[in-house]
């Protein structure tokens, strides 16, 4: 037990990123700029006083302090809206964007998040910034990284420090994104003129729409719904009722491209790389890289990142010929996405894949120690390792899905045990068969 306990205390970064998060949840009570400047110089003194001090304790609470302090200011700094906002215009008449994001929703209708560029306003044109969701009635032919323009004034949504209890979660959504408005328009109000100079998003949205279209032209409607969402993270055609079937029994999870998503195609690129007899180093360096791309595939989804950075730090201990941390690993992944967008803290999901993660992480290894003596060395001892697994995933995500929706399946951990070897084997199948859909005319 006592080993458990030393993995937790030696990881610096798991205990800075909950100062950081401590920091940006102190965010609330800072309402001027001159308070956020003056907290910054304290920082700075903090700092260097963490260097230059001697004494260890000393050192550690300022560092804690100066992470505090960090996490407080990058939330203010990162709400706050710069001087050339679309929203500080009045009377617009037309925008001039780039779409960065497509999707679709329940009901078929499409969207897509626009960063705005400039606008044309009182019959002047004013550079600009900004993000707003736009929904298209009579969808046209747009993609990732076109250039657009669209006829109309967007209804501007509240900003983070105006939302409250009586705010709707959708609403709550956009302007944790920074979106800062949002239109309903149709068809004939946007124009596409154009593409981005680094159309990096365009070229893996033609890549998922080529994988979509392969799965619908070889499987029946529900089941390429259900291995578009599985391997895509597309659940736009899934059915309401198979939808609910999964909620009902706790395993919609695996609709949602995740971690345990990222774990298996590592694993899967792994064992595929280990049968080249590639150096452990190169072979890490190889896997990396690929799951960044699949990071792409599916869409900067924090459960995605979290698990891609997360197996990246566990990877590069292959590189630097350093035993993993994954208490460590996980507080990276924390780290690095609340520096870019501190919003995503009080975000349901990254919520609950951070507990899921430290589920796994604090609770599997203790419930395994407790039960080694009496799990056999077996097919059976696997299975009911994997039971642990799905164990342990509950007891870290209960309280949040408790608070949050009002219920705890008690049949999930059974359900997952199905459930999980089911998707591995999806995915398996899913790689393959895309290798296939390229040679295939």
């Amino acid at each position: 037990m006592q080993r458990y306990g030393a993995k937790f205390v030696n990881a610096p970064l798991l205990v800075l990123s909950v100062a950081f998060a401590a920091g940006i949840l102190c965010c609330q009570w800072i309402e001027k700029p001159q308070t956020a400047l003056i907290l910054s110089g304290f920082i700075f003194l903090v700092a260097i006083l963490s260097v230059t001090c001697k004494n260890d304790k000393l050192r550690n609470i300022a560092i804690l302090s100066a992470f505090i302090g960090a996490g407080t200011v990058r939330a203010f700094v990162f709400n706050v809206p710069r001087q050339d906002d679309w929203t500080k215009f009045e009377r617009i008449s037309k925008l001039k964007g780039e779409i960065v994001k497509i999707g679709q929703t329940n009901e078929g209708l499409k969207w897509a998040d626009v960063k705005v560029l400039s606008l044309l306003a009182g019959g002047k044109k004013h550079v600009a910034s900004g993000k707003i969701r736009i929904y298209i009635r009579g969808w046209s032919e747009i993609h990732c990284n076109d250039l657009i323009i669209i006829s109309g004034t967007p209804r501007k949504l509240p900003r983070e420090n105006e939302l409250n209890f009586f705010t709707s979660s959708f609403v709550k959504t956009l302007t944790k994104n920074k979106i800062r408005g949002i239109m309903w328009i149709k068809g004939d109000a946007l124009k596409a003129i154009g593409v981005s100079e680094f159309p990096i998003c365009r070229v893996f949205e033609r890549i998922r729409t080529f994988l979509r279209g392969g799965i619908k032209s070889t499987l029946p409607e529900n089941e390429a719904a259900l291995l578009a969402g599985i391997f895509l993270g597309d659940k736009s055609e899934l059915p309401a009722d198979i939808r609910s079937m999964f909620s009902n029994t706790g395993v919609i999870h695996i609709m949602a491209v995740s971690g345990l998503h990222v774990g298996i195609v590592a694993g899967m690129l792994w064992f595929l790389l280990k049968r080249l007899k590639l150096r452990n180093s190169l072979r890490a360096l190889m896997t990396i890289a690929m799951l960044f791309m699949y990071c792409f595939l599916v869409g900067f989804k924090p459960s995605v990142v979290r698990a891609t950075v997360m197996s990246a730090f566990i990877l590069s201990s292959h590189i630097f010929k350093r035993r993993p941390n994954s208490f460590n690993a996980l507080g990276a992944a924390a780290l690095l996405i609340l520096a870019v967008n501190p919003n995503q803290l009080t975000n349901i999901g990254f919520q609950l894949s951070f507990t899921a993660a430290g589920g796994i992480l604090y609770f599997y290894p203790r419930l395994a120690n407790l039960l080694s003596e009496k799990l056999p060395k077996t097919k059976l001892g696997k299975i009911l390792s994997l039971l642990l697994l799905t164990v342990a995933v509950q007891l870290g995500t209960a309280p949040l899905v408790a608070y949050f929706f009002h219920k705890f399946q008690l049949i999930a951990p059974v359900a997952n045990l199905f459930v999980v070897p089911a998707v591995g084997i999806g995915l398996w199948l899913a790689f393959a068969a895309s290798l296939f859909l390229w040679l295939i005319p």
